[in-house]
């Protein structure tokens, strides 16, 4: 699903971010080529593991941010105005 979000829009990989409450989500966006990660607290983000696995992602390449809930996540100003 990324992959044809990423064709079909023409989105720059490494300025793209992937948003969500699961390690898995960001791993995915890693696995894409994305270079950023937030994991909101909300749903599974909140749970211990699932935070230290999404550190556990970053990289070089890959930078993991952690935001409470999907509305937090504008506040790290990530996005351009």
């Amino acid at each position: 699903m990324l992959e044809i979000a990423i064709q079909r829009l023409r989105l720059d990989r490494a300025a793209s971010i992937v948003v969500g409450d699961r390690a898995l989500d960001l791993q995915a966006g890693k696995a894409a080529g994305l270079g950023r990660g937030v994991l909101v607290a909300t749903g599974y983000g909140g749970q211990g593991e699932q935070r230290t696995a999404a550190r556990a992602l970053a990289d070089a390449r890959f930078r993991v941010d952690f935001a409470a809930d999907p509305a937090a996540v504008l506040d790290l100003g990530l996005f351009a105005q």
